[in-house]
């Protein structure tokens, strides 16, 4: 099992953060600027059939920056560990209590920005937003970790007016590297008006010392963790975002090349309208395939919910329910109830 530092490790970085402040603060003409960049609070609370569930605090995090000036500065933080385990395919990590997750220099240039360090992974939708932003729970591929959210890379991004690109070099591990493996992620982001339309897309490799033990197989992939393998995801998105209302449609496909092309799926859809003040009707159809060669590994959710919002969107609430098919059928529907806190003001 991977393992990393806990909550003590955490703790005893926090405060070292809190005196290095102190210094940079004292010798701030000669050392740049350093404060508080982001604060996000998330506990939520979740039950599923027929008895299970509880409460958590998860897509969190407190993070500091330091900037010498306009093109150079460096972020980091720490937070939930969901936020940065591993995707399925490897070795499952006993990651508990706070960890470091979010850890790059950023530099810009007159046509491009770089970021190199701990940085998310621009993969789908959900990957091209920050957690804080979003107004459903995650979908049930997400929440199962079929991908990674946070990696070790180096990043190269362009942004023009209604066109952006990112394009990422990391370990594919959401930590240090196991095998050896480079994995290239990228992101195309057409955008007016609030329509938007996303193509993404990954491609890396994995070797048995990375992922023996993976919990794929037991969870419907056709994935050998104890062969090498070539890894290719890729993802397309479009809608509107405007506003409190979002209109979401995004299909996936994966494949796992060992002996043959094993392929898996995933996609859904999502609407998000806001019928009157700061209250929202939310509403989702999503599905994943982890074979998409057997009808029985396919699952199929459906889910209502309703969300209120702060006039200034730094608080919300959101209550959804999600009714799960499986195959064959059990009892795994859920009600999720989700606080969010964040410090960043979005579009009212």
């Amino acid at each position: 099992m991977r393992t990393r530092p806990l909550y003590f490790e955490a703790v005893r970085l926090f405060i070292l953060v809190l005196l290095f402040s102190q210094f940079v603060w004292a010798s701030s003409e000669r050392m740049g600027e350093f404060g508080f960049s982001e604060l996000t609070l998330s506990p939520r609370w979740k039950a599923v059939e027929p008895s299970d569930g509880g409460m958590t605090l998860a897509e969190s995090w407190l993070s500091f920056y330091w900037k010498r000036d306009e093109t150079l500065s460096a972020e980091f933080g720490v937070g939930t560990s969901d936020l940065v385990k591993p995707a399925i395919l490897f070795i499952p990590s006993e990651l508990d209590g706070l960890q470091l997750v979010k850890a790059f220099l950023q530099a810009k240039t007159d046509y491009m920005n770089f970021r190199a360090g701990l940085i998310p992974v621009p993969l789908g939708y959900e990957g091209s937003v920050p957690e804080w932003e979003w107004i459903f729970p995650l979908t049930l591929a997400r929440e199962s970790h079929w991908f990674i959210r946070r990696d070790y890379g180096l990043e190269a991004e362009v942004i023009q007016t209604n066109y952006s690109a990112r394009i990422l070099i990391h370990n594919g591990e959401s930590a240090e590297s196991l095998d050896a493996r480079s994995w290239i992620t990228g992101l195309w982001s057409l955008q007016n008006e609030g329509y938007f339309f996303n193509l993404s897309g990954s491609v890396g490799g994995t070797k048995s010392q990375s992922t023996a033990g993976s919990l794929a197989p037991g969870r419907g992939f056709q994935f050998d963790p104890n062969k090498n393998a070539k890894i290719r995801l890729g993802v397309l998105s479009f809608g509107r975002d405007w506003k409190r209302n979002l209109f979401l449609v995004e299909s996936g496909r994966g494949e796992i090349l060992q002996d043959e092309k094993k392929p898996f799926q995933w996609g859904q859809v999502d609407w998000a309208w806001n019928y009157g003040g700061d209250a929202s009707f939310l509403a989702r159809y999503e599905w994943n395939q982890s074979n998409a060669q057997s009808l029985q590994s396919k699952v199929d959710a459906y889910g209502i919910g309703f969300a209120v919002s702060s006039s200034d969107r730094l608080s919300q609430i959101t209550l959804f329910g999600r009714k799960v098919h499986e195959r064959p059928q059990i009892q795994n529907d859920e009600l999720w109830l989700l606080l969010r806190l964040n410090s960043n003001v979005l579009e009212q």
